[in-house]
């Protein structure tokens, strides 16, 4: 099993993530699973928010699922 995990910061002040969707989209079908993490400072509570829709839609066609602990 081949295994891609990529870990992100965005700093506040920068701009959208470009060039790392770019890369995850043309590594993506190398890897069995891919596994992101990190903060992309993007507040996805926040619709007025430029980024936030964007996020979500490239977030989405990457097909994810949201680990959560188990208690």
């Amino acid at each position: 099993m081949k295994l891609l995990f990529a870990t992100v910061y965005r700093s506040p002040e920068a701009g959208y993530p470009e060039e790392f969707f770019e890369v995850l989209y043309h590594l993506q079908p190398l890897y069995d699973n891919v596994i992101v993490t990190g903060d992309f400072n993007i507040h996805v509570n926040r619709p007025g928010d430029q980024h936030v829709g964007r996020l979500i839609k490239q977030l989405e066609q990457l097909s994810p699922v949201q680990c959560r602990p188990i208690i």
